[in-house]
């Protein structure tokens, strides 16, 4: 996953967890609100002007790149260690290896899950033809 595909996903989450709506919407004090609201959790000083041009530009093409303080102060304001933290997990290959992993459990505990009712039916059938011969003889 491209870098710049990267951003726009925490781009998007952080719109989404900001219930604000469209960035084209929110107006001058909801950027100063955000770049408040980063520095406060981060420590990291954004620029509001800065903030407005990245979020009024999302979906962000491969040409735009802004600097590494500014993912930083996203990421961490996104709940990341940092960007390196959020970009490895978020990565595709990660993705696919945890699908793969999460298959190989369900198929395990389908396995097991029939197995287990495999021997509740031998213990049943056993007590059934433990009682006809008790009853029988």
């Amino acid at each position: 996953m491209t870098e710049s595909k990267k951003l726009n996903q925490l781009i998007k989450k952080i719109i989404d967890d900001l219930e604000w709506g469209s960035p084209h919407s929110w107006s001058t004090k909801n950027f100063k609100m955000l770049a408040g609201m980063i520095r406060a959790k981060t420590n990291h000083s954004t620029p509001n002007q800065q903030l407005k041009e990245l979020f009024l530009s999302f979906p962000l093409n491969e040409k735009v790149s802004p600097r590494q303080e500014v993912k930083e102060a996203l990421a961490k304001f996104a709940g990341y260690h940092s960007w390196e933290h959020y970009a490895f997990n978020n990565s595709e290959s990660r993705n696919v290896n945890l699908k793969r992993h999460i298959k190989t459990y369900d198929a395990r505990l389908l396995r097991t899950g029939y197995f287990i009712k495999l021997i509740i039916a031998l213990l049943i059938l056993t007590g059934i033809w433990f009682l006809l011969h008790q009853y029988a003889g």
